[in-house]
C-alpha cells in the first residue's frame, strides 16, 4: 500500500507473487499447502540455544534456516526492485535502469521520490511506514550513510535510492521482529 502496488497490467493481482509455487523454497512455506491441518510448524518448537535456555518457544524457526534466510532476501530485493518511476518508466533489475516484461507487483515509488534528496527524510518517512516510527539510532544513521552513496542526479537514481532504503529496511533484523 505505501508504494501504491499494482500487477504490471494496472490491477492488483497478487498470486504472482504471493501464491507462486516457488515461494514454499524461499519461505519454506505456502500459502494454503501446510503438511497438516495444524500449520507449518509445532507451535511449541524451542530453537536449541539461547531461546531454548531461556524456556522460550520459537514456532517460526522450526522453518527458518541460513538458507530460507537468504533466499526471502534475495526474494523481497527482486520484488523491491521491481518499480515505476515518477517518469511513468518500468524499472525492473538491480541496477533500477532496465525496462522490459516482469510478472508480479510493481512498486510506484513517484510519492517517495521527492523525499530522495534528503536521505534522512526518506529513512525516516519508510521508518514511520515500515516500522512505526521505532528504527534504532544506529540502523537510521547506517542507512543514512548508505543512502548518501547514491547519486540523486536523475530520476532513476531518486527511484533507486527509495527502493534501496526500502529493501535495507524490509531485510532488517529490526523490521523482522514484531515488537
Amino acid at each position: 500500500r505505501a508504494f501504491d502496488a499494482s500487477d504490471p497490467q494496472g490491477g492488483l493481482n497478487e498470486y504472482p507473487v504471493i501464491n507462486a509455487p516457488s515461494l514454499s523454497g524461499s519461505f519454506g512455506q505456502s500459502p494454503l499447502f501446510s503438511p497438516s491441518v495444524f500449520n507449518f510448524f509445532r507451535p511449541d518448537y524451542e530453537r536449541a540455544g539461547p531461546l531454548a535456555n531461556a524456556g522460550l518457544a520459537a514456532p517460526e524457526f522450526q522453518i527458518t534456516n541460513e538458507s530460507t534466510l537468504v533466499l526471502t532476501a534475495n526474494l523481497l530485493e527482486r520484488l523491491a526492485y521491481g518499480f515505476i518511476d515518477s517518469d511513468g518508466i518500468p524499472r525492473y533489475n538491480l541496477n533500477g535502469f532496465n525496462a522490459g516484461q516482469r510478472n508480479g507487483v510493481e512498486l510506484r515509488t513517484a510519492a517517495w521520490e521527492g523525499f530522495s534528496d534528503d536521505p534522512a527524510m526518506l529513512i525516516d518517512k519508510l521508518g514511520l511506514v515500515f516500522m512505526q516510527g521505532r528504527m534504532g539510532a544506529q540502523m537510521r544513521q547506517d542507512l543514512i550513510n548508505y543512502i548518501e552513496q547514491i547519486p540523486p542526479t536523475e530520476t532513476a537514481y531518486r527511484g533507486v535510492r527509495v527502493v534501496e532504503a526500502t529493501s535495507a529496511i524490509i531485510n532488517s533484523p529490526q523490521y523482522s521482529v514484531q515488537r
